[in-house]
């Protein structure tokens, strides 16, 4: 599918493209998508300055988040894999192009479509307004999860000074309001309300991270240690299993497993930035631990026990009323990580709260069945964290070990509900 992004202001699109909109609602009758008209508004209450690279790269990812999932797999030939041709207008087209091979290759491997991204010049930028330039160490990512919870709660410990980061969900805003207010730090929430003209469209949403990555970067150039040309780092705090997310059935493989934090894609995100002078260093602080080492550590027991239970951890959060679902990957690790930190689960209700039920919704259900396959392999075959963390390039045995510490986690879970 061939799509043109098109700025406000902006000239007719290439002939034959689809259109999509950023930073605006819709102006042609041929707008296929449109979405980040109230990021404008954001910027202009907090204040944020924005450097030109740092918009284009929002800019990209808002294109690319809109292309995503505005465009349905189904007619794929295999019924997955895309092929997106995407033209988008930024800043400095000159720079990008040279980088569109190395975000194509990037894109792929969040989304395993084959992208072609081309760029335009536009020389559109945000209306001028009063600046503040905040004296804050850092970006941490605050989606509203346990992992960033903890990740908060031990950067404040710390002696860190983050500011706080959200991209808003469907039932996260509050959520996360109350988190970063509990944490008493700054905190910027974004939405790009994303809309379609076509009800087709692709729930799985795999490049949504760089969209959230790039907010991260946005606020972090607007730093004082940035306009200082210092470093900054900007924390996206995941355990290193969930980041991984290793395939854990042969029908796992590929992007049908996400890899929103993988370490492949965080590298190839920071090539990028080291490419566009952006002086910002993407970090990890949780890349070798457990979801339960990351609670049995956590710097603040007291306060982390207070704010779990208004955490979300669900792949199927709205689908289920708001509520965990107890049986998707992330809930199953969720609760594995509380038996192995010896916490008491405060997770306010599972709607399939006793896996051991056996029935499809229970112990039958595709991802129950699915860690137990992982489980019982790994036991009888040495290799299987090897294959599970295939592609690695870097630190590929302590990656291992920490799929190999994960699926104990998750072993122990489902022994307790007689699964093993």
């Amino acid at each position: 599918m061939k799509m043109t992004a098109q700025l406000p202001s902006s000239y007719a699109p290439l002939d034959g493209r689809l259109v999509l909109e950023v930073f605006q609602t819709p102006t042609s009758p041929a707008t296929l998508g449109w979405g980040g008209h109230r990021l404008l508004a954001t910027l202009r209450q907090h204040g944020v300055l924005t450097t030109s690279r740092s918009l284009d790269l929002l800019t990209i990812a808002l294109a690319v988040n809109l292309a995503d999932q505005g465009t349905s797999r189904d007619r794929s030939p295999d019924g997955w894999t895309r092929e997106l041709e995407l033209d988008v207008e930024v800043s400095d087209s000159v720079f990008w192009q040279s980088q569109a091979g190395s975000l194509a290759k990037m894109l792929w491997f969040l989304t395993t479509d084959r992208w072609t991204l081309t760029f335009r010049a536009n020389q559109w930028a945000p209306r001028a307004y009063p600046v503040k330039t905040p004296a804050e160490s850092s970006v941490a990512l605050l989606s509203g999860g346990l992992d960033s919870l903890v990740g908060g709660i031990d950067l404040l410990a710390q002696g860190e000074r983050p500011l706080l980061v959200s991209s808003l969900s469907q039932g996260d805003g509050i959520r996360q309001r109350r988190l970063g207010q509990a944490l008493g730090a700054h905190h910027i929430q974004f939405r790009h309300t994303s809309r379609w003209s076509t009800e087709v469209r692709d729930r799985a949403q795999r490049a949504r991270s760089f969209l959230f990555f790039a907010y991260g970067v946005l606020v972090a150039t607007w730093l004082a240690r940035t306009q200082r040309r210092d470093r900054v780092e900007l924390f996206v705090c995941e355990n290193g299993f969930i980041s991984l997310n290793p395939a854990l059935t042969g029908a796992r493989i590929g992007s049908l497993s996400t890899r929103t934090t993988h370490p492949t894609y965080v590298r190839a995100f920071q090539q990028l930035l080291d490419a566009a002078d952006l002086p910002v260093v993407v970090v990890n602080p949780y890349t070798f631990n457990t979801k339960g080492e990351m609670l049995a550590g956590c710097k603040n027991q007291e306060l982390l026990g207070a704010l779990a239970p208004d955490t979300n951890s669900c792949g199927r959060y709205a689908r289920n009323a708001y509520r965990h679902c107890g049986r998707c990957v992330p809930c199953l690790v969720r609760s594995a990580a509380f038996i192995a930190a010896n916490m008491p689960d405060p997770t306010p209700g599972y709607v399939y709260e006793n896996l051991g039920i056996e029935d499809s919704h229970h112990a039958l259900f595709d991802d129950v069945r699915s860690v137990g396959i992982a489980v019982l392999s790994a036991q009888s075959d040495a290799s299987w964290a090897r294959r599970a963390t295939t592609g690695i390039a870097v630190d590929a045995d302590r990656h291992r070990d920490t799929v190999t510490r994960g699926l104990g986690e998750l072993s122990q879970l489902l022994r307790r509900f007689g699964l093993l």
